[in-house]
């Protein structure tokens, strides 16, 4: 008979039933949140950790992250060649002066020192070249337009890697809690065992294949905390700024959004103008359209008007004044069939963007469909682990019983111990796996806030 002490040292407490989808956190860890963990430098100790938010985190990227910064670069770039190419429109005037000094030695006479001063002032304006110039201009502020667009849809792409990575930090914070949970539990089961085998109620071989058990589960948890740390990297890459180690990394939930249940086609057609990568196609295409009208035109004539005022002399006191007023006609009617080229290639980058336009519809449509489709499976999946680790806890409380009573042996308890574990690491991952998923439809529709409406 086993003791009825060591047989109700046995009993293990059964596990709690983990929260549901949308509450947080998953696990609570021993130590209270927002102290700083073992090995944080001793001036971060003596302040309370400052605690990063996935808002806060977002702010942070749009503001640091490198790419979010050249996007806003090329976008700077762009509207100022628009500005630029509207200068054919406007008035053109310069100034032009020069001063000559020359000697002339004409034969059997003195010699001769002249002084020739001239200055000019002229203007040109463009009056009329068949709209060739504006619509150069219309197709840089096009142009523009495309790459503000971009801008925006390297801004979500960017809202997106950094809630990818803080839910890589949450997760891997839970299985840390998990592997020291497993490792706690494994670890009383030591101590209980020893007791049995001290008692002569349990053979050696369940002390040695317990030790073994303590030993894998602190190497999985060295292995989890790593990979907490490496999730940290990551994040602070994705925010463009390190993460400090006495950044405590908030718990979040992540409610279901509002639109995830309509259909595929409901989606799409909600989210196309909502797209900035369609709307900087369509702008694209309107600003290659307009180029090949441009070139279209080039060979035909242009109007300006010109007005010039000049001033010169040759002594000081006898200087000489002019002023002009006209029209000039510019046409250049042949160009080698150079400008030939320049609309076949016009033509055809018209129509390559044009097909590109198509190809970006279906790359949307596939990214909603494939979005929606990984949000349901990842919900079916996180209700399965669910009623799974519900199953495990209640095989472990059965085999500790057994295992107490005398009639189940260790490999039975072991086995039903490494199930729970299993179980809770499957249900972290089904966990934010599903809140993943949601972000990346929150992405492929085109809507940056988590709470927001399509």
């Amino acid at each position: 008979m086993i003791p009825a002490a060591l047989s109700i040292a046995l009993l293990l407490s059964s596990a709690e039933a983990l929260p549901a989808d949308n509450a947080a956190p998953l696990f609570n860890s021993g130590r209270q949140r927002g102290a700083p963990s073992p090995g944080t430098p001793i001036g971060d100790q003596t302040s309370a950790a400052e605690v990063l938010t996935l808002a806060k985190a977002i702010e942070t990227a749009l503001v640091s992250n490198i790419e979010t910064k050249i996007a806003g670069g090329q976008s700077k770039a762009a509207r100022a060649e628009a500005l630029s190419s509207r200068s054919g429109l406007l008035p053109q005037a310069g100034l032009n002066a020069s001063y000559d000094l020359s000697f002339d030695v004409p034969y059997g006479r003195a010699n001769e020192l002249n002084q020739n001063f001239n200055a000019a002032l002229s203007a040109d304006q463009l009056i009329f070249d068949f709209g060739r110039t504006r619509k150069r201009w219309h197709a840089s502020r096009a142009k523009a337009r495309a790459t503000e667009q971009s801008e925006l849809a390297t801004r979500q792409a960017v809202v997106l890697n950094v809630r990818l990575a803080f839910l890589d930090v949450l997760e891997t914070r839970a299985l840390v809690e998990v592997g020291r949970k497993t490792l706690e539990n494994n670890e009383r089961h030591l101590l209980q065992t020893e007791a049995l085998v001290e008692a002569g109620t349990r053979p050696t071989i369940d002390l040695v294949k317990l030790k073994s058990e303590v030993a894998a589960a602190k190497a999985s948890l060295i292995q989890a905390e790593g990979n907490e740390r490496i999730a940290r990297a990551e994040l602070g890459f994705a925010m463009g700024q390190p993460l400090s180690p006495s950044v405590e990394v908030a718990e979040e939930s992540f409610a279901p959004l509002a639109f995830e249940t309509l259909s595929t086609r409901k989606l799409f057609d909600k989210s196309l103008d909502r797209r900035p990568e369609f709307a900087a196609q369509r702008a694209t295409i309107q600003a290659s359209a307009l180029q090949l009208e441009a070139s279209e035109k080039n060979l035909w004539p242009a109007l300006y008007a010109g007005a010039g005022l000049g001033w010169s002399w040759q002594r000081f006191t006898e200087p000489f004044v002019s002023a002009s007023i006209g029209l000039r006609l510019s046409w250049q009617f042949f160009d080698g069939l150079g400008n030939r080229g320049v609309e076949e290639a016009a033509r055809a980058s018209l129509s390559v963007e044009e097909l590109r336009l198509k190809l970006q519809e279906q790359q949307i449509y596939t990214a909603i469909e494939e979005a929606s489709l990984n949000v349901a499976a990842a919900q079916s999946a996180l209700t399965a682990m669910q009623e799974a680790l519900l199953a495990a806890n209640e095989l472990l409380r059965s085999a500790e019983e057994r295992y107490a009573a005398g009639v189940g042996s260790i490999i039975e308890l072991t086995d039903a111990q490494f199930d729970v574990a299993e179980a809770e690491s499957k249900r972290v991952r089904s966990h934010y796996a599903l809140a993943a998923a949601r972000a990346h439809l929150l992405q492929a529709v085109g809507v940056e806030a988590w709470g927001e409406a399509l």
